[in-house]
């Protein structure tokens, strides 16, 4: 255990007893000892805050103004004058009951500053990283080429992405890093089937050799609909490319949320949902508040809300369907008042596969040993338990959940 881990693990035990935390500290260590897979981690979000000052201080010409929108003021200044630990709370969500628009604020940070070729690589290489110290030895990383930086074009972005890959593999061995393309759902049709073409295009070069794996639908779900990404993700499933898709995180009401995760499996054929709340919240939780939309959640309504997760729950053990949890992530974005409401426990009790995750390492301050460990805390998960959803992630990997089309069309 490093430095960090040590403050994760006096934090997480303030009001245990002396024997609890020991029980507490042996587990920590052999969750990182355990080899793991990481299947939801976001490149900008997982980006150091050193290495963000660095870069912030280092590359010309930045242009800071959706930062200065986003925060609400002169962000350069604050990151070049300010001591590191100044300089995270900029980079770490520290917003109490936030949302998911609020959250990816802090994306701006990022984008910003990885603005070249060298700074790419950089951030990749010690994404993964900071992964393997911990023991993940399957890392799929999320990335978005249009969202990073406009100054790369999306053939240099990736041949760039690959070289930090390919670095990290060189160097930590047993490491297999992947890449997983975000396709946001703001985007339109055609912005998005520009996208996933030319990235399929360079990923069939020597120099990317296939290193893109899968499809994600990922940003903002209000206001915004998958509809318009399905005839992208069938070229993505023809192509044998593992589809995943974000799912039932933010909503304006639970009902649509389900809505959302039910469109992901039957309209896009996703194998995986990224965050997948609204499959498990405990909807008597709601009764007396109100919805997006003003409309109120009273008992009638809930009872009604928790039939429909439990067919849908059926249907995502039925058809394999995994749910990546991403625990601290759900918090920040507003829709759990604390860890102790994630519906994590049904999802178990329910049979449903499923993956731990930390969506973004350093947005979300947090390692995937962290979040394994506080969710069995909170649970009071036994061995035999953790094991299994250790384990569960190496069987849903994107190559093992691609379905390539059959017929040869």
């Amino acid at each position: 255990m490093d430095t960090s881990d040590r403050i994760f693990l006096k934090k997480l035990c303030r009001e245990d007893t002396r024997e609890a935390r020991a029980r507490w500290e042996h587990l920590l260590e052999s969750v990182i000892a355990s080899p793991k897979a990481e299947l939801h981690c976001h490149l900008a979000g997982s980006m150091r805050p050193e290495t963000m000052k660095e870069l912030a201080e280092t590359i010309p010409g930045l242009d800071w103004s959706y930062c200065n929108e986003g925060f609400g003021f002169e962000v350069f200044q604050k990151i070049s004058e300010g001591d590191i630990e100044k300089v995270k709370r900029y980079l770490e969500y520290r917003k109490p009951r936030g949302s998911l628009a609020d959250y990816m604020i802090a994306y701006a940070l990022p984008k910003t500053v990885m603005a070249n070729e060298d700074a790419i690589r950089r951030v990749v290489f010690e994404v993964c990283e900071d992964n393997y110290r911990e023991g993940v030895r399957y890392l799929e990383i999320r990335f978005n080429p249009k969202m990073i930086s406009e100054r790369v074009g999306i053939r240099d972005y990736i041949k760039a992405v690959v070289e930090g890959l390919d670095m990290a593999e060189e160097r930590f061995q047993g490491l297999r890093a992947v890449l997983l393309l975000s396709l946001v759902k703001d985007y339109d049709a055609k912005t998005v089937e520009m996208i996933f073409d030319e990235v399929m295009e360079v990923n069939g070069t020597p120099e990317v050799g296939g290193r893109v794996k899968g499809v994600d639908s990922a940003g903002n779900e209000i206001g915004f609909s998958i509809t318009s990404q399905a005839g992208v993700f069938e070229k993505a499933r023809k192509a044998g490319l593992g589809i995943v898709c974000h799912a039932g995180e933010a909503f304006r009401s639970l009902e649509e949320g389900i809505s959302v995760i039910q469109e992901a499996i039957g309209l896009l054929g996703a194998k995986r949902i990224g965050h997948g709340l609204a499959a498990g919240i405990d909807a008597r939780r709601l009764i007396g508040k109100d919805d997006l939309y003003g409309k109120r959640y009273d008992e009638k309504r809930a009872e009604e809300i928790t039939e429909r997760q439990k067919r849908l729950r059926k249907r995502l053990r039925e058809e394999d369907v995994l749910i990546e949890v991403c625990p601290s992530s759900n918090v920040h974005t507003g829709n759990l008042a604390s860890i102790s409401e994630h519906p994590l426990g049904t999802f178990i009790a329910d049979g449903i596969p499923l993956a731990i995750c930390t969506d973004n390492r350093w947005i979300s301050h947090t390692k995937l040993s962290w979040e394994i460990v506080r969710m069995a805390k909170c649970l009071d998960l036994d061995f035999q338990t953790l094991d299994r959803i250790i384990a569960a992630p190496f069987r849903y990997t994107l190559e093992k959940i691609a379905r390539p089309n059959k017929s040869g069309d």
